[in-house]
Parts: structure tokens; C-alpha cells; sequence
């Protein structure tokens, strides 16, 4: 490595911070004292975040994640989002949240009343961000993205202070009212590019008419009376899934369970699956099933008629995908299974509703015609997570072609390299250079955006 290219990487890496837009000028003097990690979907390889990706006029699924890299429990969360232009908005102005939208790009301050556990990321369970539809398709946009602890918030004076100090001069934040932004679990594969609080997720149009996007629909997130638990194999409760690795067009293995940890027996039980992206497919369409499977990775809601006893263990009764291949660096994949009680879907229009509130706008959901997805006793052995009806099987998919063959060490978000850490880069050489190259460009990206937004704040 030459040295005008160290120093260049150092500098990269000094300023990077300081360039991140939308930190709150009511920010108090005193630091979080939690350590909280803002983290996003990005390439195992080249480490480059993937963004999100819209249409003009619609929205997406946003995959804006926290992981909490402390060694306990935090009571409480506030997110922070900042718009780079215009072009962007908030897709539902939602009642825990306080919004600055006159006189600039619009930003908001966001409450979570969920704890969060040690080592354990959750992510936005509802649509935030939409395009409009003359939304210019640039490459250097950018959603500031920032997460702190609710202690840490009131003591600057709450979220409506600090969104009011966000407001442009002569204007005030408003409270939304449509509906309850939630946060759900995380998947494993979550990484971060800064290592802090702070994350610049892209902010992309598509070149085409083909749905995609989530739909502009609350998501559901009023509580389950059933006590549940996902659970797999692991050798002690709470730690991360365990890790395969797999061929492509070879099903992935490992026990999908749930336990009722409750007093009392649950009168039928719902699971939802929901696949890492689109190079992956369900094994077969079972008919006690719901599929939603255009514009978006593929996800399903199956119903079980089966009672469960209290400290019951069971788990579906086959393998339910297999990936096809491995693109652009997407070596890390997940299987998301969530469960809840019968009653509780019922609520929401039973597995059927519930697909269709997965499915992207414009399209429809299909039951399956195969046999039915069934549950089978399963051994004590089968230990939750962290987030108590959720989680993930995790495993990687074997690269074709060029891609390096070697499969990515899967450290936490914030584990691995210190507190600044993320999930860690591995492969050739090639894919370490690209990851520079990667950082040295966000970097610039972010001073573009930043010096826009500089130059709006002036103006106004």
C-alpha cells in the first residue's frame, strides 16, 4: 500500500464521523452512556451498505436496525432520521414520533417504549420513508439515521424538544397521528459501516414499473395474550443462531420450534416466514399457507390447528427454502420465523390478512396447493433467542464464479473488533480493497449530501 493511499484511508476513517448529517443541535454536552450501534443490511463482502430502493411515489421496507453492544439491557430507545432533500419524505407520520418538515428536508424524532436485551438488534417494523414523485435520481442521497437511549432523550428535554430544534426558524414539530411505529426483531446479518450510533443508509430509485416497496399499511403490533418462544438449536438460551453453510439449490436445514412458556395451553398457533432477498424461494406452497412472493423476498403465514401444552416444545415438520445462488457479495442469508397465537391473527384478518399486509402494493397473495406444513413434537433441547417469538436460521450460500469461496466469519454487529466494530469483511483481497474503495466513496457521498444540506440550512 503506497502511502498517499494510508493517509488517504486515515483520513477517511478521522472524518467519516464528523460528516454524518442530521445529528440534533439540542444534543446535551454529556455522551449516551449506552452503547447502542445503528445497523443495516450491506454486502458481506464488499461491506458497501445496500440502502433502500424505491420507486418515485412509493415507499419501501426499511431495514433500520439498532444493536445494543452493551452487556445489559436498555430501557427504552429513540431513533433520529434526517432526509437529505426534497425528494424524500416520511411515508405515515406516526404518534410516537415528532416531525420538522417546513423550511428543509424534513426529519423526525421517534420513541420506542421496547426494551432492547444485551447483544440483540431489533429493526423498524413499519414503512418510514417514501419518494416522491418527482424525486430526482441521484446517487449521493442519503438517510441520516441515528439511535439513543430514551434516558439519554428526556434529559435533552424529550423528543419533542429535540425535534423542535431540528424545526426551521419560525416553524414547530408536529406529533403524528397514524398509527404506532414498532420495532421487531433484527436479523443476525445486520452490520454497521460507522461502528457508533450513527448510520447513512443510500437512498435509491428504481429504473422500473415492477412493484416494489412495502405496502403503505400498518403493520400489526398490538400484543399476543399466548406466551411464545421461537427456538433452534443452540447450546445455551440467548446466544446468536447457530451458523451452516449451505449449496446453492440445497435446503436449508434447522430446526424452525416454538415453546409455550406460558400457564396455560394455546388453542392454535401462526408462523410467519420471511426469506433474506430474492435469491431465495420457498421448497413448496403447502395449503395451510398464505404466500406473498412478487416485488419483495418472498415471505408466507401458515396456521396450525394444533393445541400446545404449557412448557411444550414443537417445530415445523420439514425444510421450508432453499437460495438459488449467491449475487454480489450476498453470502450472509437469513430465514425469519415469528410466531403467535391463533386468536391473534384472527384479529387481523387470519393468515390471510396478515399476507396481504406483507405484500407489496399491487399485487396479491396466493394460497398454497401442497400438502400441509405440519408440526411435530420437539425436543427440550431447542433454546430461544433474544427476542422472545422471533428468529432467525442463519447460514451462508457457497459463491459461484469469481466470488470468493471462504465463508464470512459471523461476529455480532459490534463484536469482533472492538466497540467500533461490524460484522467482519473476509474473502480475497479483491473484496478488501473494495470495501476501502467503498468507504473512501461513501465518505465523499456523505460530503456531498452534507454540504447540500449545509447550503439549504443557510438559504433558510
Amino acid at each position: 500500500m503506497t502511502t498517499h493511499l494510508r493517509v488517504t484511508i486515515a483520513a477517511a476513517g478521522l472524518f467519516a464521523p464528523a460528516l454524518l448529517p442530521g445529528v440534533a443541535v439540542a444534543a446535551p454536552d454529556t455522551p449516551d452512556s449506552v452503547r447502542l450501534q445503528a445497523v443495516g443490511e450491506r454486502s458481506s463482502e464488499s461491506a458497501r451498505p445496500d440502502g433502500l430502493t424505491f420507486r418515485r411515489g412509493g415507499i419501501t421496507r426499511d431495514t433500520v436496525g439498532v444493536y445494543n453492544r452493551g452487556d445489559s439491557a436498555v430501557d427504552g430507545l429513540v431513533l433520529q432520521m434526517t432526509m437529505p432533500n426534497d425528494d424524500f419524505g416520511f411515508a405515515r407520520l406516526y404518534d410516537n414520533c415528532w416531525y420538522a418538515l417546513e423550511g428543509k428536508p424534513g426529519s423526525a424524532w421517534c420513541e420506542f417504549d421496547t426494551d432492547i436485551p444485551a447483544k440483540a438488534t431489533l429493526q423498524l417494523a413499519g414503512p418510514v420513508v417514501s419518494a416522491t414523485d418527482d424525486a430526482e435520481n441521484r446517487q449521493s442521497d442519503m438517510l441520516a439515521v441515528r439511535w439513543v437511549s430514551r434516558a439519554w432523550a428526556d434529559a435533552a428535554g424529550g423528543i419533542e424538544a429535540l425535534s423542535n430544534e431540528d424545526a426551521t426558524a419560525g416553524t414547530h414539530a408536529v406529533r403524528g397521528t397514524e398509527g404506532t411505529l414498532t420495532l421487531e426483531a433484527g436479523p443476525p446479518r445486520f452490520g454497521s459501516i460507522t461502528g457508533g450510533a450513527e448510520f447513512p443508509f443510500p437512498l435509491h430509485l428504481a429504473g422500473t414499473d415492477e412493484p416494489l416497496g412495502a405496502p403503505n399499511i400498518l403493520p400489526p403490533s398490538g400484543p399476543d395474550s399466548a406466551d411464545l418462544d421461537a427456538v433452534q438449536e443452540r447450546t445455551v438460551a440467548g446466544e446468536r443462531p447457530k451458523f451452516t453453510s449451505r449449496e446453492p439449490n440445497e435446503p436449508v436445514t434447522g430446526s424452525i420450534g416454538v415453546r409455550n412458556r406460558g400457564a396455560a395451553a394455546v388453542d392454535g398457533v401462526v408462523v410467519e416466514l420471511r426469506l433474506a432477498d430474492d435469491d431465495m424461494v420457498f421448497l413448496k406452497k403447502h395449503e395451510n399457507c398464505w404466500y406473498a412472493l412478487r416485488g419483495k423476498p418472498d415471505s408466507a403465514w401458515c396456521q396450525f390447528d394444533r393445541a400446545i401444552a404449557p412448557g411444550a416444545t414443537l417445530k415445523l415438520g420439514r425444510d421450508v427454502a432453499m437460495a438459488t445462488e449467491q449475487r454480489r457479495g450476498d453470502i450472509l442469508k437469513d430465514i425469519r420465523f415469528r410466531w403467535a397465537s391463533a386468536a391473534w391473527a384472527g384479529g387481523y384478518g387470519g393468515i390471510k390478512g396478515l399476507a396481504e399486509m406483507s405484500a407489496t402494493p399491487g399485487t396479491r397473495v396466493e394460497r398454497g396447493t401442497g400438502d400441509a406444513l405440519t408440526l411435530v413434537p420437539a425436543s427440550g433441547d431447542l433454546k430461544p433467542g433474544l427476542t422472545g417469538a422471533a428468529d432467525y436460521i442463519h447460514f451462508s450460500i457457497v459463491p459461484y464464479g469469481n466470488e470468493p469461496s471462504t465463508p464470512p466469519t459471523t461476529t455480532a454487529p459490534g463484536g469482533g473488533q472492538g466497540d467500533g466494530g461490524g460484522l467482519a469483511v473476509t474473502g480475497t483481497q479483491t473484496a478488501t480493497l473494495a470495501a476501502v474503495g467503498g468507504g473512501l466513496l461513501l465518505a465523499g457521498l456523505l460530503g456531498y449530501a452534507t454540504a447540500r444540506r449545509r447550503r439549504t440550512r443557510f438559504i433558510a
